[in-house]
Order: structure tokens, then C-alpha cells, then sequence
């Protein structure tokens, strides 16, 4: 994003400190960002993930654990900051980035207003939802090798969590998507796939274990649990299923 280096004005980073949350939310969150920001033509600084909350199937469950994943997430989701504010710290903080302020910040460019300020985004989904297709625009820069192969592949992540299906506080109803979803999504796919003849595989990846059990959080996280439906006395269920004996069976 080298050609972000002549642009005035605001800049644009992710704001690590707003939301305490697993690796899949934090990464979304970058690669949105970033997404916005290439797409718009608006100077991006980056910022790494600086915690996150450890998860009942994560394999790492310490704190040394936690530190070594920690860095090489930071490693591989990594992207360039634009020259010249490298070292800047956020001068504001921005809750969620919508349509309208998007536009004033990149009016604001064009007419050299507010040079040299960095503001934080916690949550720039408005835009994203708006233009999906621009995460990609994240991915092309990722500067990762990608996996040769003869086939399509229909990937698929089943996201389940400790609590996706149940009501948190605060909530009118669960987060979770029905099976009926991932069912119709996936059939869609293959429908396509198998009408052209074309050379293809499924992928299903989940965060969901084969069987119920209880999990203890780790006692310096324990208190992002606590309005767990299911905690109790430090513990918590995690309800599982096999999915390949269930949903995904066909």
C-alpha cells in the first residue's frame, strides 16, 4: 500500500484494545479494516492483536502458550503501514465505521483536513457488509503461499462456540445460524459443481467436539466467563455432537 504514502490527512488503524475476543473476530476485524482502507484509498496503520480470550478446543491453554500463538498470528496476519505515521498512536476512537463517516474522512483527505490523525476502528462490519467482495482485497496481500491444487474446493466453517446457540445477556435470540443454513449453502455449491462436471472437494472445518464436557477456564480469564449460561463454580459446558454422524452425514 505504498502508493497510501502520498495521501494527507487521516489514517485509519484497528482498534486492539475495544473488544476482548477470540482469533477468528480479532483477524476479521484487521482484514476489514485494512480491506476499507485499500479500497477507499485512505492511509492504514497497522495495529496487532494484543490479547485474546482462550477458547475450550484452542491448543494453546497457558499463558506461554498463549504469548508463542499470539505471535505467530501477529506474523501471518500482518500487514504494511503506510510511511510516515508508523509510530503514531490513535488520536481517536471510533466504535463502529459507518457509510457517512467513511465519506467524511475521505472528503476530508481530498481537502488536506485533520493531517496527521490516526483513529481507531473497533468495528468497520457497516462498510464491510455493504461490499463483502473487498476482503479480498485483504487477502491478495497477505503475502502467504497458497496451496496448489487440480481441484475446487467448497470450504466451510461450522461455528458453534461454547455459547452460539444459547441467549446471552443482553440478546433476544442466539447468535447461531440453523443447520437448515449450512445445509441449503452447501447444497448450493455442490449443485453447481456437479452440473459442471468439475473436479471438486468439501472441506468442513468446526469448533465443535464430537461429545459434551466441561471445561475450566484458565483462572486469569476466568471472569470473561461468568455470564456464561451454563458456568458454574468456575466450569462451564460445552455441548457437542458428532457432526459427521448428524448434520454433515450425507
Amino acid at each position: 500500500m505504498s502508493k497510501h504514502s502520498s495521501l494527507p490527512g487521516i489514517a485509519l488503524t484497528y482498534d486492539n484494545t475495544a473488544s476482548f475476543d477470540g482469533t477468528g473476530a480479532q483477524v476479521q476485524r484487521i482484514l476489514g479494516v485494512y480491506a476499507v482502507c485499500k479500497k477507499f484509498h485512505i492511509p492504514y496503520i497497522h495495529s496487532e492483536i494484543t490479547e485474546l480470550i482462550i477458547t475450550p478446543l484452542d491448543p494453546f491453554q497457558s499463558e506461554a502458550e498463549l504469548k508463542e500463538y499470539l505471535e505467530r498470528t501477529n506474523s501471518y496476519f500482518h500487514f504494511s503501514s503506510v510511511k510516515g505515521m508508523k509510530d503514531k498512536r490513535p488520536k481517536s476512537k471510533l466504535q463502529t465505521l459507518t457509510r457517512l463517516k467513511l465519506m467524511e474522512f475521505r472528503i476530508r483527505n481530498k481537502a488536506n483536513i485533520g493531517k496527521g490523525q490516526l483513529i481507531a476502528v473497533a468495528n468497520p462490519f457497516q462498510i464491510l457488509n455493504r461490499w463483502p467482495d473487498i476482503y479480498t482485497l485483504a487477502a491478495e496481500d497477505l503475502g502467504q503461499p497458497r496451496l496448489a491444487t487440480g481441484k475446487k474446493r467448497i470450504v466451510l466453517h461450522y461455528r458453534r462456540g461454547s455459547n452460539t446457540l444459547d441467549i446471552l445477556p443482553g440478546e433476544s435470540k442466539p447468535r447461531g445460524l440453523s443447520n437448515d443454513w449450512y445445509l441449503r449453502i452447501l447444497r448450493k455449491y455442490i449443485a453447481i459443481y456437479e452440473g459442471s462436471e468439475t473436479d471438486f472437494s468439501v472441506e468442513i472445518y468446526t469448533d465443535m467436539p464430537k461429545e459434551t464436557f466441561t471445561y475450566h477456564p484458565k483462572q486469569f480469564q476466568s471472569h470473561l466467563w461468568s455470564y456464561e449460561p451454563r458456568y458454574k463454580n468456575g466450569a462451564i459446558e460445552i455441548l457437542g455432537e458428532n457432526l459427521k454422524e448428524t448434520i454433515f452425514k450425507e
